[in-house]
């Protein structure tokens, strides 16, 4: 929806899901930090297009181990 947003507060678990085909969107964190989680658990890109639909998923362990490292608790879908 154009103009919405979503606030999630530190301490308060929270996530965030986009049923969209194609969605765009701002995304701010303070403080800073979470990019760290990104760059850790993501995969660079390799274009300015979105990312090929047989990319494979980041290994749990992998994800569990930054969430350590950064601070962050992982809910289950």
């Amino acid at each position: 929806m154009a103009g919405a947003f979503v606030f999630g507060p530190r301490g308060i678990a929270h996530r965030f899901r986009v049923d969209s085909a194609e969605a765009r969107f701002l995304l701010l964190l303070t403080p800073a930090g979470f990019e760290d989680f990104t760059r850790t658990c993501g995969w660079p890109a390799t274009a300015l297009t979105m990312p090929p639909p047989d990319l494979p998923a980041r290994d749990t362990q992998v994800l569990a181990a930054a969430a350590v490292r950064y601070g962050l608790d992982i809910l289950d879908p």
